[in-house]
């Protein structure tokens, strides 16, 4: 009877122990691990090259702006000057005060029987003092039968002639300011008295459109 021998069942077993051996699947494993790390490293490699790229734009787009922001605030302080300036012109020429108007009207009610020896005003801009902006004082000489008397109408003239045009007018004799002289005047063939008097008028100042239409009215 022949004998048989099956070798290749025994070369099998042993493939398939090999395929089975720990320290091969351990090196696959690391293998695969170290690919995976490679292919990480690859990408974070690229994106830090993107982001210095990125970086170096943006440095050098700054290194041309850094000079146009320093103008650019120079230039915005320069305004800023600037613009202050033309704010307190604009205050002055709004916040004025025209005085030609006021002379005129005053001028007109003087009567012939008062004589205005001196006339002088100060003004402050509205908001700058706690009391009216405007301050007239007017001396002169009044003649009459009753030099007191006639330099009082004057002063109440005045009151009239001006009240509605200036808002808080007040027009007062400053005190001890009325006397009378002891001297006479001749006037249209009448010998009349003297008083001396100095008359203070305050007023806060009208709109602009206001004052300037002032002159025009009758």
């Amino acid at each position: 009877m022949a004998l048989h021998l099956n070798f290749f069942h025994e070369i099998r077993q042993q493939e398939k122990q090999r395929a089975r051996d720990p320290r091969k699947l351990v090196g696959l494993a690391a293998a695969v691990v170290a690919l995976i790390m490679v292919g990480y490293y690859l990408s974070r490699s690229n994106t830090v090259s993107s982001l210095n790229q990125e970086m170096a734009r943006m440095q050098g787009e700054w290194r041309d702006l850094e000079p146009k922001q320093k103008k650019a605030k120079s230039d915005a302080v320069e305004l800023e000057r600037e613009r202050k300036r033309n704010a307190a012109i604009t205050t002055g020429v709004e916040g004025r005060f025209y005085w030609a108007p006021l002379l005129e009207q005053v001028a007109a009610l003087v009567p012939p029987t008062v004589q205005v020896r001196s006339l002088a005003g100060d003004y402050a801009p509205p908001g700058s003092v706690d009391k009216p902006a405007v301050d007239v004082r007017i001396s002169g000489l009044a003649a009459g039968n009753n030099a007191r008397a006639a330099a009082d109408a004057f002063r109440t003239r005045l009151r009239d002639g001006l009240e509605g045009r200036y808002p808080g007018l007040t027009v007062n004799f400053d005190a001890n300011s009325l006397e009378e002289t002891g001297d006479t005047v001749t006037h249209e063939g009448q010998t009349l008295h003297v008083a001396r008097f100095r008359i203070r008028l305050s007023f806060n100042p009208p709109p602009l459109a206001d004052t300037a239409d002032a002159s025009q009215k009758p």
